[in-house]
């Protein structure tokens, strides 16, 4: 009897805690479930050491070429051909300076002692003279000669960068001229055409003049004036002189 009654007991207590559960199992069902934020998805990938590569970063070589243009008063001093007639004037320069286009090409970097630069390039200048002939000599006939001479210009220059305030930069230039000296036959000579190795010595002094630079563009424009010695001679015909030249200079 007790055991019906402890029985009865029990059921009777499971069965309201399922009749007050249902209730409660319904709230949630009808609760509205707010879909939840999109949230920022961190992926942690692992690598080995291998994977990795360090890329150095290399600023670019800023004005790494430049085209320069000049002319020079230079002429050879002691220039000497033969010549048929005996009263023939020396060779004196045929009114245009020597003048040159040169193309350099930065080489090495030397930081703050300054650049280390190649240069190539050709120059021009014309010499003449005359000599009178003629039966009379009260109305002697004269004679002209003209004589071209071509160089190639292979050479090095440094530039010393901050010796000088004002953006004023010194330089210094050695170059070997290959050189072809050609005439013409005239009533002075048969004409000529040979070829020399001269040796040229140049001292600038280059400005950099950036408002003048700022006009024309990005590209930099560098004015300067200089010392220009040539040493040797072309087919037995001394070119050794002395010059001043002034330069034009675009670093691209």
């Amino acid at each position: 009897m007790n055991l019906s009654k402890f029985t009865f007991t029990l059921l009777f207590f499971f069965g309201m805690l399922f009749a007050g559960a249902q209730p409660a199992l319904a709230a949630k069902k009808t609760k509205k479930v707010l879909p939840p934020k999109e949230e920022q998805q961190i992926f942690n990938l692992p690598l080995s050491q291998s994977e990795i590569q360090i890329i150095k970063v290399v600023p670019i070589e800023r004005n790494p070429r430049s085209f320069e243009l000049s002319a020079s008063s230079w002429a050879p001093k002691n220039f000497a051909l033969s010549s048929y007639l005996s009263d023939t004037s020396d060779f004196n320069r045929a009114g245009l300076p020597l003048v040159s286009a040169n193309y350099i090409s930065k080489y090495a970097d030397l930081g703050s002692q300054g650049e280390l630069s190649t240069k190539v390039g050709i120059s021009y200048l014309s010499l003449d003279r005359t000599a009178g002939y003629g039966i009379s000599a009260s109305s002697p006939q004269i004679a002209h000669e003209s004589l071209n001479l071509f160089s190639l210009r292979l050479g090095a220059e440094y530039i010393a960068h901050h010796a000088l305030p004002f953006h004023l930069e010194p330089a210094i230039g050695l170059y070997i001229l290959p050189t072809w000296m050609v005439a013409s036959r005239t009533e002075l000579d048969n004409g000529v055409s040979a070829y020399g190795f001269p040796v040229e010595a140049n001292l600038d002094l280059l400005y950099d003049s950036q408002s003048l630079s700022k006009m024309i563009g990005s590209a930099d424009l560098i004015l300067g004036i200089g010392i220009q010695e040539v040493y040797g001679s072309v087919s037995g015909s001394d070119m050794s002189g002395f010059g001043l030249q002034g330069i034009f200079r675009l670093r691209m």
